[in-house]
Order: structure tokens, then C-alpha cells, then sequence
């Protein structure tokens, strides 16, 4: 019983998965508002600006720390065994 559980389990969430996109309807098309439209400088008229601004950095460097830390913590137990 033990060996069917994660299997079992997988299949479940792909199937649950795949029914709610299946069953969403089709989003709404994008506006760009007056207030970000004016924010943005760059940016061409007929495009909506994107969510992710200039604190991208921040993310990034949250990601590589995570990833290092979890490189460094295997390491350690790879190492004690």
C-alpha cells in the first residue's frame, strides 16, 4: 500500500491540475491605466507595463542566496556521511 501512495498521489494533482485549467474561462484582455501609463517613461503606448519593476534585483539575490545556502547545507551532509 505504501509503494502506491506517491503515485497515486501525482496522478491526483495532474488530474486536478489539468480539470482547473480546463475549466477556466479566458481572461480578460490587458488595459493600461492612466496613472501607469504615465509612470512610464519608456515604455510604448499600446503595451501594459509589466508587474516586475526595478526590485527584480532583490529577487535575484534572494534566489542565489537560497540556492547557496541549500548548495552549502548538502555539501555539509555529503560530507559527515
Amino acid at each position: 500500500m505504501r509503494k502506491l501512495k506517491a503515485p497515486f498521489l501525482a496522478v491526483t494533482i495532474i488530474l486536478f491540475n489539468v480539470s482547473v485549467v480546463l475549466a477556466a474561462p479566458e481572461p480578460p484582455e490587458p488595459t493600461v491605466s492612466t496613472a501607469q501609463s504615465d509612470a512610464c517613461e519608456f515604455c510604448d503606448p499600446g503595451t501594459p507595463p509589466v508587474p516586475i519593476d526595478q526590485n527584480i534585483v532583490f529577487l535575484a539575490i534572494s534566489g542565489l542566496a537560497l540556492g547557496a545556502g541549500v548548495i552549502y547545507k548538502n555539501k555539509i551532509k555529503k560530507a559527515s556521511i
